[in-house]
């Protein structure tokens, strides 16, 4: 008699294993993922600067000493600064580009002034300025009246 004996083979079948660990693995990456996700959108908002909204000012206009004019500007819509004008003195005959001072009186003086825009001219126009009136030669100069100092001698 032969003696046969079978030896069992075991087969290791890792399907079914590494199918469980596979889905473990998924759902640790997934939760990794989320959690990523959360820090940095809790990192943004917490970080994020709230703006505050644009404040809007008024249409208004200063006239300023030169003649010019500066709007609200800024945060607190304060006027803008006034553009520094130079400071001239006239005597009587003196003449500033487009202004010819004729006569000094107590509280105004009387001149010419000789447009040169839209068409330069050779003849002035009469002008009165009192302290704080503008002369303009139409174009690019603006002169003032700031005011008037020194002695002069007035006709009796």
């Amino acid at each position: 008699m032969r003696s046969s004996s079978a030896s069992p083979t075991h087969t290791r079948h890792s399907g079914c294993a590494n199918s469980v660990n596979q889905k473990g693995f998924i759902a640790a990456i997934v939760i990794a993922i989320v959690v990523a996700l959360l820090g940095a959108g809790t990192y943004f908002v917490s970080t994020r600067q709230i703006s505050p909204s644009p404040k809007a000012c008024t249409q208004e206009a200063k006239l300023c000493p030169d003649g010019s004019y500066v709007s609200r500007t800024g945060p607190d819509c304060e006027f803008a600064e006034c553009p520094d004008g130079e400071q001239i003195s006239l005597r009587e005959g003196q003449r500033e580009s487009s202004f010819l001072l004729e006569k000094i009186y107590p509280d105004r003086v009387t001149g010419l002034n000789f447009m040169e825009y839209p068409v330069a001219r050779d003849q002035g126009y009469p002008v009165t300025l009192r302290i704080g009136e503008v002369v303009s030669n139409g174009c690019t100069v603006t002169l003032t009246l700031a005011g008037r100092s020194g002695a002069a001698e007035f006709p009796p």
